[in-house]
């Protein structure tokens, strides 16, 4: 380290500085040429530009953030429950939040149960006095005591006969 300038001002010559003044300004002075220094070796390292050891650590770090953004990726994707069809959700047996497990969702159990809405069909007993007034791809209106109120247009699709044991039914197919 070079001789600090602040040398020449001793104490007790023509009485310039206390000795408190001097130390404390050479305590500045030594302090600032090592920051210099300090800043002048970063300066050269930063020239050099990033070790090898530093470049293979990033790419470590980045390699290790891509696997878990990817496994937490398939975990969220695990939380959604697709249906195999379009269409409404008439009834659900699980309720949003909760965990399902692959025992709890079955063919004896489904999660959700679903229709489509736009291709109804129903089957309905038709007294026999009213065969004859039956044909294929007939309209007809559908109601049901349920909802009084509800009707929908609909043609015959085919007739199904259905034994019983006091007498021979047909069950008509209507499709909306």
């Amino acid at each position: 380290m070079t001789k600090s300038p602040l040398n020449a001002l001793k104490p007790g010559r023509q009485g310039v500085l206390s000795q408190q003044a001097l130390d404390d300004a050479t305590a500045r002075y030594e302090a600032s040429q090592q920051r210099a220094h300090s800043v002048e070796q970063s300066h050269q390292l930063a020239k050099i530009g990033p070790r090898a050891e530093e470049i293979a650590r990033a790419k470590g770090a980045l390699t290790q953030a891509e696997g878990q953004a990817s496994y937490a990726k398939s975990q969220l994707d695990a939380t959604v429950i697709r249906a195999p069809i379009s269409g409404t959700i008439l009834e659900r047996s699980v309720e949003k939040g909760e965990l399902l497990t692959g025992q709890f969702a079955s063919a004896a159990r489904p999660v959700f149960s679903l229709a489509n809405l736009d291709d109804i069909q129903a089957d309905l007993d038709i007294a026999q006095d009213d065969f004859a007034k039956l044909g294929p791809y007939q309209k007809a209106v559908v109601t049901v005591d349920a909802f009084p109120d509800l009707r929908w247009t609909a043609r015959s699709q085919r007739f199904l006969p259905k034994q019983t044991a006091k007498k021979l039914r047909l069950r008509p197919k209507f499709k909306s």
